[in-house]
């Protein structure tokens, strides 16, 4: 998978400051990538069949259409400002990785 001997600067098994990333660090990210993943999936399935939850619970047309936007509306409305907030930060991967977290929490 990897090709033997020291990393060069800029090859994939180096982090930004140089350090080589060992292979527990990569075998850990692979995981925590995979559980995102799946975790994210199962969030964006159950997102469709909202609307079939609604309308059992009594919910009119208008209802159900508002709330069936407004996951898509929110996200146009804080792209951008959220955006500029995240681009003065210094760390951004910690905001990201909570951000997913409290996404797959609701």
């Amino acid at each position: 998978m990897f090709l033997a001997g020291p990393a060069p600067p800029h090859s994939p098994r180096t982090d930004r400051r140089g350090s080589a990333a060992t292979d527990e660090t990569i075998a850990h990210n692979y995981r925590t990538v995979q559980a995102d993943s799946v975790a994210m999936g199962l969030v964006n399935a159950a997102g469709s069949f909202l609307p079939v939850l609604l309308v059992r619970l009594g919910a009119t047309g208008t209802q159900v259409g508002l709330l069936s936007a407004l996951p898509g509306v929110s996200g146009v409305l804080l792209a951008i400002p959220i955006g500029r907030w995240l681009q003065r930060q210094r760390n951004i991967v910690s905001w990201y990785s909570r951000s997913r977290l409290v996404a797959q929490s609701a």
